[in-house]
């Protein structure tokens, strides 16, 4: 039962607190905007369909940010006349076609802290950082994910475009060198030597056991984020595994700090090859690192060019050698709790992942946003 209790909250205005949240939060050189292409891909539009089942009655929760808006108000003035105009600049976000004045109100997240600890004993394991963002960020993104949903889902669960050419153009090959290996041996039949003969028959028969095994189906990573019934899929999966090949190993992988930690560039990246619509929304909430609030404040830190950890700037300190004065910032990953996070972070993690099974064939490989579990025998699991 006490998984279900809450888990405590940290103290915010506590020096550990706030060094545990900038550890959690490296502070690095922002990525090159160059990485963010839509290469003519129009920008992803809220329609008013999408938002009316989105926005209209929107759950009664307050802003945890600087603006003086809350659920309950941001649902009555779409109500009230006011729906068309909020599509219309949440669009222009959305197409970060914006005046810059805009950016600080929505970007910044407030950091919230939970305190990991043992259910049973009570013993402090660790922060869990969770980031909130403005209510009128919150509805911009829910409307993303709405309208994005079914095609995360099915970029995350089924092969990828590439893999499947791949797979089509070693089965067509394999094809290809079966009909000329079988025109060889009708060739050298009673116009060549027995040798001759033997060695075509002998190619022929490698050439069927390529076409055989070119027809095999290629094992392909699948995430269930953004499956309705995700975890149920994950069970059933794993179960799969286990029932299919008993003797073989599993591994369990969850990466650390994920989302604060994985690379923004790779995100970018990602962004601007499998989803190029999201590119002004991604250049809008990321194009510049947003501040991170903690406490109803922000942090102050000295941040250093040599790559050195930045570190929290007190009162009176002297500047470090190296040192720049700033404020704690969002450099990594996505912010834990924005509704762009998800795609861009476990994107990227996918794409990775799927190049690790092109590498490891025979490993099966599934997982739920950054757990993923591996399935092959002793030796290929650990290789993957």
């Amino acid at each position: 039962w006490k998984t279900y209790e809450a888990s405590p909250v940290a103290d915010l205005h506590a020096e550990r607190t706030l060094q545990a949240a900038l550890d959690l939060h490296p502070q690095r050189p922002a990525p090159s905007l160059a990485r963010l292409n839509a290469d003519g891909a129009a920008p992803i539009e809220i329609s008013p369909e999408i938002f009316a089942s989105n926005v209209l009655h929107l759950p009664a929760l307050r802003a945890p940010g600087t603006l003086p808006s809350g659920n309950w108000i941001i649902s009555a003035i779409a109500r009230n006349g006011g729906a068309r105009s909020m599509r219309t600049w949440g669009n222009a976000i959305l197409a970060d076609d914006v005046h810059a004045s805009v950016k600080p109100l929505l970007i910044d997240m407030r950091l919230g802290m939970l305190e990991k600890r043992d259910v049973l004993t009570g013993e402090f394991k660790g922060y869990r950082p969770l980031g909130m963002g403005e209510k009128d960020r919150c509805w911009i993104l829910s409307c993303v994910n709405a309208i994005l949903k079914p095609s995360l889902n099915r970029y995350m669960t089924e092969p990828l475009p590439e893999d499947v050419r791949r797979h089509d153009e070693l089965s067509d090959r394999a094809a290809t060198r079966l009909l000329d290996a079988q025109m060889a041996l009708d060739a050298a039949v009673g116009n060549a030597s027995d040798a001759v003969i033997a060695a075509a028959r002998a190619a022929l028969h490698v050439a069927r056991a390529a076409v055989a095994a070119a027809a095999t189906p290629f094992k392909w990573v699948t995430n269930w984020a953004y499956s309705s019934s995700g975890v149920d899929c994950l069970a059933r999966s794993l179960h799969a595994f286990m029932h299919a090949r008993p003797t073989d190993h599993g591994i369990s992988d969850d990466e650390c700090s994920m989302y604060n930690e994985c690379d923004r560039g790779a995100g970018f990246d990602w962004v601007t090859k499998r989803f190029p619509c999201l590119c002004g929304a991604v250049r809008f909430f990321y194009g510049q690192q947003p501040r991170i609030w903690v406490g109803g404040r922000t942090v102050p830190i000295w941040r250093f060019s040599d790559g050195r950890a930045a570190t929290l700037r007190r009162r009176g300190d002297s500047t470090p050698p190296g040192a720049v004065a700033d404020v704690m910032r969002s450099c990594q990953g996505g912010q834990q709790g924005c509704g762009l996070a998800t795609a861009m972070c476990v994107g990227a993690h996918h794409e990775m992942l799927s190049g690790v099974q092109r590498r490891n064939p025979s490993t099966d490989i599934t997982g739920i946003s950054d757990d993923t579990y591996y399935w092959d025998d002793d030796g290929a699991v650990y290789a993957a």
